[in-house]
């Protein structure tokens, strides 16, 4: 990578920081760029060359969260060849990791960043849904795309779920649970 480039990552690292920091101290709403700008130390046209407004922030955020959830699941598949298993794994981490940011994760996942979604996120889903029906522990009779995208959206629901209600029982018991019910679910019969 050369000097430009490097230059480039560091300022947009710098802008998403600082744009995360002050969406949840203050709030989107209450979050003008103009301060992002200046917590990030550019100037105003240099944050609009790089994001043209606060959507393009989220989105931003949006897509670094979702290229860290599509790694902790490439992680759990290579350290559990056990599709079961990596499955426990990543969602007791998805837990874990929703104990401690879960002002960011409902403020990516309930303001809209992502309108499509996360594709990545239910590719690599799909890829556990071959490991498990590759190891026949899950069910076979449906398509490895369709029980990708179950195992998909029952990890967003639980996102979505736990972010939208003060619940109880923290994210980290509210995973292991789900993830023990969906592996009834997909058990071979």
């Amino acid at each position: 990578m050369n000097r430009r480039e490097a230059r480039r990552q560091a300022t947009s690292r710098a802008i998403l920081t600082a744009a995360r920091r002050l969406f949840l101290q203050q709030g989107l709403a209450q979050t003008s760029m103009d301060q992002v700008a200046q917590a990030a130390d550019v100037s105003r046209a240099t944050l609009f060359n790089y994001y043209p407004g606060k959507a393009a922030l989220l989105a931003a955020l949006g897509e670094s969260l979702e290229l860290r959830m599509v790694a902790a699941l490439g992680h759990c598949r290579e350290k559990q060849p056990d599709a079961d298993a990596a499955l426990r794994q990543l969602f007791a981490h998805a837990g874990r990791v929703l104990e401690q940011t879960a002002d960011l994760t409902r403020l990516l996942l309930l303001g809209d960043a992502s309108e499509e979604g996360f594709p990545r996120l239910q590719a690599a889903f799909t890829e556990l849904a071959r490991d498990g029906q590759a190891q026949e522990r899950w069910r076979t009779d449906l398509p490895a795309a369709s029980v990708g995208e179950h195992l998909y959206l029952a990890f967003i629901a639980g996102l979505l779920g736990w972010g939208e209600s003060a619940a109880t029982a923290g994210p980290a018991a509210l995973f292991k649970r789900r993830a023990e019910d969906l592996l009834k679910l997909l058990a071979v019969r």
